[in-house]
């Protein structure tokens, strides 16, 4: 539920009178962020920040950080190797989720 720049004065999320279900582990709290994001209008802005910016945590443009997670995974060959990605083709996937 990052609220960075000018679009978020315009999240919805900022409004809610309950803003701690975007962190709850609870399923129905989830789900209940989900809905308010899917009626906002910054959801573009709002994954943008929370991918590039590294503040992934709990339900960003309706989508849940093990979403994310699961998204970013990669099988890696050797064990020192990174298997999480940022890709240009991952951000393309999460937006076409979410317009």
């Amino acid at each position: 539920m990052s609220q960075e720049g000018d679009w978020g004065i315009k999240a919805l999320c900022r409004f809610d009178p309950d803003p701690h279900k975007w962190l709850s582990p609870r399923r129905h709290e989830i789900e209940e962020a989900r809905e308010i994001c899917h009626k906002c209008t910054v959801r573009p802005d709002c994954l943008f920040t929370a991918v590039y910016e590294g503040d992934f945590v709990g339900v960003n443009a309706g989508i849940t950080e093990i979403e994310y997670l699961m998204k970013t995974w990669e099988e890696v060959e050797f064990e020192h190797e990174t298997n999480w990605r940022k890709s240009d083709r991952l951000i393309q996937d999460l937006f076409r989720e979410i317009l």
